[in-house]
Parts: C-alpha cells; sequence; structure tokens
C-alpha cells in the first residue's frame, strides 16, 4: 500500500508543469505562469491595386497629411507595377503637391511685403557693397562695444609647460591687448594649482572673461583660437553678464535687439 502510493506521488510531480497549470486560469503570480497560445501568423495578402486617384478639386482641398499619404501610396503602386496608367496617377497628385506649395509661397510673398515685420531677410544685405557696409558698422560696433569695457573686465589665460599651443595664443591676445586696451594675465597651472581647481581648467591653453571685483566669469577661448573669434565671444559674454542679454539671445548683437531675429521679440503686433 506504502509503495502504490509513493509511486502516485512521484508520478504526479514529474508532470510537466504547463500541463498541470494549463487548466487553473485562476492561479496568477509569479509561481504560477501559464503559458498562452501560439499565435498563428496569418499569411499575407497581395496588396490590392487602388482605384482612380480623387480629382484635382478634391485633392486641392485634401489636408497636407492625406495628400502626402496619397502621393506615397501611389507611388508605391507605380513602382510595383509600372504601368502607363499607374504612373500617370502618381504625378497627377505630385502636380497637386507641386501647384498647392507654389500656392503657399505666393501667399507667403505677399504676407512678407504686406508685414515688412516679419521678414527676416530686412535683416541682412543682399548686394556686395550693402555687406560691406554691414561688416564695416559691424566691427566698428563690437570693437567699440569691447574697448569701452575695458575698466570693468580682463582676460586669463591659464598656461603650462610643454604647451605648444600655449604660445601662439599668447602672441593673439596679444593682438587682442592692442586693438583693445584689456588688462591680460597669464597663469601657469603648474605653480597655481589653486586657481586651476577654482576655474576647473582641465586643458589648454584656456581663456576666460573675468569681472573686476566680482566672481563672475566665462570662457571665451578653450585652446588656440582666432582672434576674431575672441572678440565675438568677449563681446557676446559681456553682454551676457552685463545682463543685456538672456541665454536664448546670446548670439544676438545690440542692433539686432528687438528686431525679427530677437527670440523674445513678438512681431506682427502680436503681445
Amino acid at each position: 500500500m506504502l509503495q502504490r502510493v509513493l509511486t502516485t506521488f512521484i508520478f504526479i510531480t514529474l508532470l510537466p508543469v504547463e500541463t498541470a497549470l494549463a487548466c487553473d486560469d485562476s492561479k496568477v503570480g509569479y509561481w504560477w505562469y501559464c503559458e498562452s497560445p501560439i499565435d498563428q501568423q496569418e499569411d499575407e495578402q497581395e496588396p490590392k491595386e487602388l482605384p482612380t486617384p480623387p480629382s484635382h478639386t478634391e485633392m486641392m482641398d485634401m489636408h497636407p497629411d492625406q495628400l502626402s499619404k496619397l502621393q506615397d501610396d501611389y507611388l508605391k503602386q507605380a513602382i510595383w507595377k509600372t504601368t502607363p496608367d499607374n504612373v500617370l496617377s502618381y504625378y497627377r497628385i505630385l502636380d497637386v503637391t507641386r501647384k498647392k506649395s507654389l500656392a503657399f509661397t505666393s501667399v507667403t510673398n505677399l504676407v512678407l511685403m504686406e508685414n515688412p515685420e516679419l521678414n527676416a531677410w530686412a535683416q541682412y544685405t543682399k548686394t556686395q557693397p550693402g555687406r560691406k557696409v554691414e561688416n564695416r558698422v559691424k566691427k566698428e560696433s563690437l570693437n567699440q562695444y569691447i574697448s569701452q569695457q575695458r575698466n570693468n573686465y580682463g582676460l586669463l589665460v591659464f598656461t603650462q609647460q610643454g604647451c605648444g599651443f600655449c604660445e601662439t595664443q599668447r602672441n593673439i591676445l596679444h593682438l587682442f591687448w592692442q586693438r583693445h586696451g584689456w588688462p591680460i594675465k597669464e597663469i601657469d597651472i603648474d605653480r597655481h594649482v589653486d586657481l586651476q581647481a577654482k576655474f576647473n581648467v582641465t586643458m589648454t591653453p584656456l581663456t576666460i572673461l573675468i569681472r573686476k571685483g566680482s566672481t563672475d566669469w566665462m570662457p571665451v577661448a578653450i585652446g588656440e583660437e582666432a582672434l576674431t573669434t575672441i572678440e565675438s565671444n568677449v563681446y557676446r559674454s559681456l553682454r551676457y553678464l552685463n545682463g543685456e542679454t538672456a541665454p536664448d539671445q546670446f548670439l544676438q548683437m545690440h542692433h539686432q535687439d528687438g528686431g525679427v531675429t530677437d527670440p523674445l521679440q513678438a512681431m506682427g503686433g502680436y503681445p
């Protein structure tokens, strides 16, 4: 009797787990996993040919998303079955897309003519003589602004022994001093480890702009930089530290304030 009971117990314990669980959906949780039946994949059906496209008037009234899908579908059909009718259908849809684009361009030109404050091209000269004047005015304005700040700011350039580009950057900063008269101080990070840590100097040369009598500072040249790049970075950093620009206006010059390229200026009479 005991032998029969043991044999029955061993037989039950050896039953596959999935067989024991398949008949009891009420048991759920980590220890009660029931494997779902394998889904039968349906045979893929061959795509059906599309009907004749809508009329020109109907397509002109379509939403761009609808027209884009229509054009894509008929292009696939024309590539799939390259019959003259299929190719013609695709190009009829393409013709509508082109006409809608041209219509938008036409209305855009009309709107910008009637609302010049929205026309970004008004901020940029289109002729070679105009570009020369624009560059001259921009350069004079930038240099004047930098020179006016010589008593409020200075430059620190961090160098170290064996730095191949430090000598080149030193010469470039000398040109900056000749043009703008700013105080420029060189700091060897091997001798001033405290300043290296304070300004988080991880490479040389590194040139930073620092406000006198303040803790405000910003990098203006990481590695070797050209004089024009240093001047542009100094100008933008000055405007930012002086509170004249927000971060999203950082690339903006002061003559562009309030214009169509100003991210914070609403145009077209909007508040």
